[in-house]
């Protein structure tokens, strides 16, 4: 992990990884100091539901939706979000 690490703010880290240029799906978790970590998506869909469309600001159904990130990495090497 890079410095500096700070209570609930974005750390960065590192990770070797040998690509072998067909497409992929890289993830991160976070874990905090009481051992909470971050659901996968299909985990907080099942808890919370799967929102028909996006929600006007004021309303909070799914308000913090803190899943695993997901990066696709595509075979041409475009790297993009998306939901795995």
């Amino acid at each position: 992990m890079q410095g500096p690490i700070q209570s609930k703010a974005f750390t960065r880290f590192r990770l070797p990884w040998r690509w072998n240029g067909g497409p992929a799906i890289l993830q991160s978790r976070a874990w905090d100091d009481q051992g909470a970590f971050q659901p996968t998506r299909a985990a907080f869909v099942a808890e919370r539901g799967q929102l028909d469309r996006e929600p006007p600001v004021t309303a909070f159904r799914n308000h913090h939706c803190n899943v695993i990130t997901s990066w696709a990495v595509s075979s041409s090497g475009k790297v993009s979000h998306t939901y795995a």
